[in-house]
């Protein structure tokens, strides 16, 4: 799955928001490896869907070179390093993924956005542990974004979600 006819490989890239609108085509050399460049001023998060299946939220960072390989002995199979905000949204998305369940996971993204409600991280660990799951709790995600700073909830991510709580609400 993903493989081209050559041994080479396919990922797709997806913009997670307006600051990167784009979705492309990553095709990796024979052994693996590829170059990406994004060229912006800002922090701009992004998704890869790798071969495998697996979905990994990357930030490119101004100025930053990250790498991303495949590590069986790390415990998770693709490994980013990268900037101080890849690594910071990296040991967050880790202690939420070992939550025992849907509420502690919650609580912890809860109180990352307490502390930090400024970061960009926040729109991020709402939009991947919050909205895109199964049976959303829509007061947590409305309790959630109302703890992001103002900056953080223009976000068009975040409005859009607030438009389609606001609607099944109206509808129920």
């Amino acid at each position: 799955k993903g493989k081209t006819g050559n041994g080479e490989c396919r990922i797709v890239l997806f913009g997670l928001d307006n600051r990167f609108e784009k979705v492309d085509f990553i095709t990796t050399n024979k052994e693996g490896a590829f170059t990406y460049t994004i060229d912006k001023d800002t922090i701009i998060p992004f998704s890869l869907f790798m071969p495998d299946g697996e979905q990994i939220t990357l930030f490119a960072e101004p100025g930053i070179k990250a790498e991303l390989s495949y590590d069986t002995v790390a415990g998770r199979r693709w490994v980013v390093k990268g900037g101080p905000v890849q690594e910071l949204y990296d040991s967050i998305a880790l202690e939420i993924e070992k939550c025992a369940d849907k509420q502690q996971r919650i609580k912890t993204i809860e109180d990352f956005i307490e502390k930090d409600p400024l970061n960009v991280i926040g729109v991020e660990l709402i939009r991947k542990y919050m909205v895109d799951i199964p049976q959303q709790d829509n007061q947590k995600i409305r309790s959630a974004i109302a703890k992001l700073s103002g900056i953080q909830q223009d976000n068009e991510f975040i409005a859009i979600t607030k438009k389609k709580i606001e609607e099944r609400s109206y509808h129920s």
